[in-house]
């Protein structure tokens, strides 16, 4: 924990390691694609789970490390892309809607500083996130929807900054009907562009506690939000596991188009190499057991 320390002065929560742990984060990538993080060997593990070239046993990442090296993966897909239906009643019609991915560089070591001392321990999920890439734009529609006079990049799902949290646009977290959490415990961490609809962070302390939870802010949700996963690996790996699932949950605005109709597209799974796919392939998609509407 000494590089920790030397790099954020005393007192600094071992949570920040991440922030300059290049080599770490590098073996922990090695171990989610199943390889030693120790020597690289990509043979299985012995029945004892260990490496059969090195001899040690191989360690499984965190919670929060797997959860971060999805993202990674994620932004990695080489063609990805949507087999997308229809708006409205089930359709026997599909689309392929291409996307793309962009990230940031990893977040400024004075913006770790900063969320250190807001938020404590219960900081080091989003330390680990933002030690990869300080903010990213994920499934940006590769055909441009047609948004009028709105402004800004579409695309299904965005994570702020740490200099966007620390300095939000002002109003970011007024005018939400029903909110039930006090603006000023409220960090805007994400949102679904072009819905007015975010993902905050709720930092919660009294007395008696200390922690952070994910909440949303929904002009259209039940009270309680549509059912986001309210602490971060969790939402990062139902958003890596299934995006179509995530962007359905998290309320449905995340459509796509296909520059020759006015048909909105809601993408129902995702390819992340699109290239092999077939006509016949994406024709043939069923609708995910997750659809609700008929």
């Amino acid at each position: 924990m000494a590089l920790a320390g030397s790099i954020l002065g005393t007192g600094a929560s071992a949570s920040l390691f991440w922030v300059d742990s290049l080599q770490r984060r590098r073996k922990r990538r090695i171990a989610a694609l199943g390889c030693c993080m120790r020597c690289g060997c990509t043979a299985s593990a012995t029945q004892e789970g260990k490496c059969p070239q090195c001899g040690k046993k191989r360690e499984q990442p965190s919670d929060i490390e797997w959860s971060v090296l999805r993202v990674a993966r994620l932004l990695e897909d080489p063609d990805p892309g949507f087999i997308c239906v229809p708006a409205g009643q089930r359709s026997g019609r599909r689309y392929l809607a291409k996307v793309r991915h962009s990230a940031t560089e990893p977040a400024d070591i004075e913006d770790h500083r900063w969320l250190q001392s807001v938020m404590g321990m219960a900081s080091e999920p989003f330390h680990a996130l933002y030690a990869l890439h300080n903010s990213a734009l994920l499934f940006e529609p590769v055909i441009k929807r047609d948004l009028g006079a709105a402004s800004g990049r579409d695309g299904g799902f965005r994570y702020f900054g740490l200099d966007e949290l620390r300095n939000p646009e002002p109003g970011r977290l007024a005018d939400y009907p029903g909110q039930e959490f006090p603006p000023e415990e409220l960090l805007a961490f994400a949102e679904i562009p072009h819905s007015a609809n975010l993902i905050c962070i709720w930092h919660v302390r009294d007395l008696s506690r200390s922690h952070v939870e994910l909440v949303e802010l929904n002009h259209d949700a039940p009270p309680g939000g549509f059912g986001v996963p309210n602490n971060l690996p969790k939402l990062l790996l139902v958003l890596c596991e299934d995006p179509a699932f995530f962007l359905f949950m998290c309320g449905c605005y995340t459509r796509y188009e296909d520059g020759l109709s006015d048909t909105q597209w809601i993408p129902i799974r995702y390819v992340p190499d699109a290239g092999p796919l077939t006509p016949e392939l994406v024709a043939n998609e069923p609708y995910p057991q997750w659809w609700m509407y008929d």
